[in-house]
């Protein structure tokens, strides 16, 4: 309990850091005493929008590589059917039948 004391004594100050004055050709920054608690609660919300940042960018980057990939992918698909649809010529027949029951190319 005598470690925790000068916690609670009413001459215990919390400790500041302290940002010296500049001056910028005739513009003089002043300089400020801003207390810890306070400093280390703006890194804190610094840095949750840091990570909220990152995770939205990184959302964002991977549906641009999927749309990517799925236009390069349809590119290559329609000049493979195109190809092939000047390769071999179309069964009229076969056009109007329905597929077969999924079981059934599940067996084949």
């Amino acid at each position: 309990m005598q470690i925790l004391m000068p916690y609670f004594s009413p001459s215990y100050s919390i400790p500041s850091y302290s940002i010296p004055s500049y001056s910028i050709s005739s513009y003089s920054i002043p300089s400020y005493s801003i207390p810890s608690y306070t400093y280390l609660c703006l890194l804190l919300i610094i840095d949750i929008l840091l990570i909220l940042a990152y995770k939205y960018i990184n959302a964002l980057l991977a549906e641009i590589g999927q749309l990517l990939f799925c236009w390069t992918k349809s590119i290559t698909f329609s000049i493979h059917c195109s190809f092939f649809q000047s390769q071999t010529p179309i069964d009229q027949n076969n056009l109007n039948k329905p597929d077969p029951p999924i079981a059934y190319t599940m067996l084949i």
